[in-house]
């Protein structure tokens, strides 16, 4: 079954949730100017980016904003 293993617990609260959704929002609505700021409110800069299919995977926000976006 695809609960069995999951722990509720484990999972972020509302706040923090709330606060991932927000700066999903701040990215998608960004103008070019700004994406890299929204960019790096949103992961670490060294982050590992794994994304589909052609662009796959990508090491540091900085590559992940130039093949991406």
């Amino acid at each position: 079954m695809l609960s069995d293993g999951f722990d509720s617990t484990a999972s972020p609260d509302a706040q923090a949730r709330a606060a991932l959704l927000g700066a999903l929002h701040r990215v998608a609505e960004s103008p070019s100017a700004q994406l890299d700021t929204a960019l790096g409110d949103l992961a670490a800069q060294a982050c590992q980016w794994r994304v589909s299919h052609p662009m796959n995977e990508m090491a540091r926000t900085d590559a992940a904003l130039a093949r991406v976006w």
